[in-house]
Order: C-alpha cells, then sequence, then structure tokens
C-alpha cells in the first residue's frame, strides 16, 4: 500500500492549523585525533498542532492515569520533515520541552507524522 497520499494529507491539514516551533538537538562530543571536541547543537523547525493530556482533551481518558504521562505534559503532532528522538527539545511558548516520547504514526516504512510528548 502506498502510504505517500496519506502523509500529504497529514502534512496539509497539520500546516494548515499548526503552528512552526523550533527543535534543537544538542550536539554532544564528537572524537578527534583522540580528542573529545563540542558538537554544535543541531536545530530545524517543525509544524505541529499542540494538544493537553486530559479527559476531556483526549478519547483516551485512561492516558493521565499511565505512569508514563505526568501532570503538565503535552501532546504535539507535527510533521515527519526530521527524525523526532527521545532527548530533543521543542521550543514552545519561550520554554525549552523535552521531547519523552516521540510516537511515530509508521504503518509501513514511512512516517506520516509524530505525536509528541513534551515534558517542561
Amino acid at each position: 500500500m502506498d502510504y505517500s497520499k496519506a502523509k500529504q494529507t497529514a502534512m496539509r491539514m497539520i500546516s494548515k492549523n499548526g503552528i512552526t516551533y523550533q527543535v534543537v538537538r544538542g550536539g554532544g562530543v564528537e572524537i578527534v585525533n583522540g580528542i573529545e571536541q563540542p558538537k554544535e547543537d543541531e536545530t530545524f523547525e517543525v509544524k505541529g498542532v499542540r494538544f493537553s493530556y486530559g479527559p476531556r482533551q483526549t478519547q483516551y481518558p485512561s492516558e493521565l492515569t499511565s505512569s508514563l504521562i505526568q501532570v503538565g505534559d503535552v501532546k504535539l503532532m507535527c510533521t515527519a520533515d526530521n527524525e523526532i528522538r527521545v532527548g530533543d527539545f521543542v521550543i514552545m511558548d519561550g520554554k525549552k520541552w523535552r521531547v519523552v516520547s516521540p510516537n511515530p504514526f509508521q504503518p509501513a516504512d514511512i512516517v506520516i507524522y509524530y505525536e509528541l510528548q513534551l515534558r517542561c
């Protein structure tokens, strides 16, 4: 089955209704001739729609009873232009929100969108 049309539809809907957010990935270090050299942070943008976890904002009221989701966590449905990883940061409302779980919606070999779980 070809999921490229599903990805195009998801990107169109998220782009139409979403906001642009900056994602920051820590650079870490790389070894050059046996010496650790710091790498610069990598930044890129995604379009996303923000949601809250809670019985009124979700079709799954049990989400808040899960030990994986904490009070204050938010959900961001975003485009899959770039790979999102655990530990990346999304700049939202002037704060850095850490990606706890990227939750890619990937029915086959193509990621349609990400449903990020973010924690401040």
